[in-house]
């Protein structure tokens, strides 16, 4: 797994250029699922398969979920809207496009469901 550090986020066409020690990249916002934070890491999980270390700082991991649009569900992950397949609203717990279920903190819910359905009413 290659460790990145993204340089650019374009608002117009949501793509986020990432830099390593031999490459740049881009990666489209829409394409990634899920955004997980542990201690200094940070994820980027494309499909089930393709992740990316990102090793940006607490601040610039908080401007990454701002500005791709993504929701916070628990202290280590951020979702892509449209990649939620299904809010478990019992077990506190949501099902992404590629059948992976993430915790959802309680105090993450109400964002949540208010932001499922702004997703469902456009």
């Amino acid at each position: 797994m290659k460790r990145m550090r993204i340089i650019k986020f374009n608002h117009e066409t949501h793509n986020i250029l990432l830099e390593s020690e031999d490459s740049i990249l881009t990666v489209n916002s829409k394409d990634i699922f899920v955004i997980e934070k542990n201690d200094e890491k940070t994820f980027l999980m494309m499909g089930e398969n393709e992740r990316f270390e990102i090793i940006n700082t607490e601040s610039e991991y908080a401007e990454l979920i701002k500005n791709v649009g993504f929701i916070q569900i628990h202290h280590k992950y951020a979702v892509n809207p449209e990649k939620i397949r299904a809010f478990k609203t019992k077990t506190l717990v949501i099902e992404i496009i590629n059948n992976q279920q993430l915790p959802v903190n309680v105090q993450f819910k109400r964002n949540l469901i208010y932001s499922i359905n702004q997703l469902n009413c456009r």
